[in-house]
């Protein structure tokens, strides 16, 4: 180390202040969290994104509510995000809903309906395309059925957070079933995979759905013949790529 070189303040000052922001921060989070983990009410938790949100944070938010002890607990110097809470009366139903929003957009929304922020954006830019959308109400029965009407026909929205090879295996498989991993119960044989969440390239995700296509993902065969089609929808031109498995 030179001897003669001045350490300047003002960068070390900016990096204690980020962390001292941080500090602060995360235990406000950590305590929302841990209470919630042990709350016999069993709360769900999500991780709220600012529209500002840098790409690492938009990659972490998840796009539903999860178990407290499955969210994401990594945050950056400044970072804006926080824990929200869901309790099973209230959970899924206003926070996303604009319904007059959308509805001003000619979106349909039927009562009950179950959609996030990513299900608007990819309602948004299919209805921009000239699809006509529905958002469906969850099933009174407690069946699986799809999240949506796309010109008459039931589609499942994906907005996976993840982002890698296994984004479409993922999709396809929670399509299947759900949070059951036994028991096959599709929502529907038509699904859309959006990058709303995870900012993939469509190339990317084309990529992703060659992948289980050529055979190399765990998915079977079995399995994939429930899947009658799987459509890939970049947000942010607007292009769709629709792809026939079976007639």
């Amino acid at each position: 180390m030179d001897p003669n070189r001045t350490i300047q303040p003002k960068p070390l000052l900016a990096v204690l202040r980020g962390a001292l922001d941080r500090r602060i921060k995360q235990r406000a989070r950590d305590t929302i969290v841990r209470n919630a983990v042990e709350d016999p009410a069993k709360p769900y938790a999500q991780r709220v994104v600012e529209e500002d949100a840098c790409d690492f944070c938009k990659q972490l938010g998840t796009s539903r509510p999860v178990k407290p002890s499955q969210i994401a607990s990594r945050y950056h110097q400044y970072c804006k995000c926080h824990v929200a809470l869901f309790f099973q009366e209230t959970r899924f139903k206003e926070r996303f809903t604009n319904r007059g929003q959308l509805e001003k957009l000619g979106i349909e929304v039927e009562e009950g309906a179950v959609h996030d922020d990513y299900d608007n954006r990819v309602a948004i830019t299919l209805t921009s395309l000239g699809k006509r959308v529905r958002f469906l109400a969850e099933a009174q029965d407690g069946t699986r059925r799809a999240d949506s009407l796309v010109d008459g026909v039931l589609i499942e929205f994906k907005n996976p957070v993840y982002r890698d090879m296994q984004t479409v295996e993922r999709s396809v498989h929670h399509v299947l079933y759900g949070r059951n991993k036994k028991v096959i119960k599709p929502q529907s044989d038509r699904m859309l995979v959006s990058n709303a969440a995870n900012g993939m390239t469509m190339s990317a995700m084309q990529e992703s759905l060659a992948y289980v296509l050529r055979g190399e993902s765990r998915l079977t065969e079995h399995e994939l013949s429930y899947i009658k089609e799987i459509s890939l929808l970049d947000v942010n031109t607007g292009r769709v790529r629709t792809y026939v498995l079976r007639s």
